[in-house]
């Protein structure tokens, strides 16, 4: 399986590590790190989880409150948003 990511995404996350890394040196490289293992997970799992929303499947971060917002469409993961948990939930979901 393929990962391909909404054009949103890739600025949202550099705005995500760049809070992180103001906050504490290292931090941000941490949440990189800790995305790069739910990737993984959401790699292993594709569809065969729950969807949070319609077709929209959800894997949570370990040390961080954000979320991996995606669609399987065929062989590949298409993220649609990774998104802060505890704030609005409805944010990014439009882009399915």
């Amino acid at each position: 399986m393929r990962t391909e990511f909404h054009p949103f995404v890739r600025g949202e996350l550099k705005d995500i590590r760049d809070y992180y890394e103001t906050s504490t040196a290292g931090l941000g490289k941490q949440f990189l790190s800790d995305l790069r293992e739910a990737v993984r997970t959401m790699l292993s799992l594709g569809a065969r989880t729950q969807p949070f929303f319609r077709d929209v499947h959800v894997v949570r971060l370990k040390r961080f409150p954000y979320g991996v917002f995606y669609r399987v469409v065929g062989d590949t993961a298409y993220v649609v948003v990774v998104k802060h948990l505890h704030r609005d939930p409805a944010y990014g979901l439009d882009r399915t």
